[in-house]
């Protein structure tokens, strides 16, 4: 598994780019991977072309946004999709060994809709990856969290994210 966190002045080591808050452009991402394995990123998949054992992903152009927000994100996930009440795709992905609390953790596409937090894009994807340094990246269209911080399990987890559970399931 492996994914990007760009914050603050990281992607120049990625791509080159002005690496600035205040400057921003489209970003147009093309990963070669392993046919086994998700590739995910800021916008929808546009095309994917096997070459052999590899598939070549070409994600959608993004509209302009910083360089510290792209992300991608490969790996061995499941993955689950929802859409909301106004056509954003909503998906959540996590390893494959985390993935009982694969409905739990789409309780964010319901708070966004709780609220009416318009979402421009048109996909959210929601990933579990089992250690994040940061903790969190709030990505455009692509939310990379430690999965522990948020799995739920009604066994083992702790009584706050019991009752975040309860909250956003009414």
């Amino acid at each position: 598994m492996a994914g990007t966190q760009f914050e603050v002045v990281d992607a120049r080591r990625c791509f080159p780019c002005w690496d600035e808050p205040a400057l921003k452009a489209t970003f147009k991402i093309r990963v070669d991977a392993s046919q086994e394995l998700m590739v995910l990123s800021n916008m929808p998949i546009t095309d994917e072309k096997l070459n052999g054992n590899n598939v070549k992903t070409i994600i959608f152009e993004s509209p302009f946004m910083s360089t510290y927000i792209v992300g991608v994100v490969v790996g061995l996930f499941d993955y689950i999709e929802d859409t909301s009440a106004d056509g954003v795709k909503v998906g959540k992905g996590s390893s494959l060994y985390t993935m009982q609390s694969r409905h739990f953790d789409l309780y964010i596409k319901k708070t966004l809709l709780y609220f009416s937090v318009p979402h421009s894009l048109p996909k959210l994807d929601l990933v579990g990856v089992p250690e994040f340094f940061a903790g969190a990246m709030e990505n455009y269209g692509l939310i990379v969290y430690r999965e522990n911080e948020l799995l739920y399990d009604e066994l083992h987890s702790t009584t706050a994210r019991k009752q975040i559970s309860l909250y956003t399931s009414q």
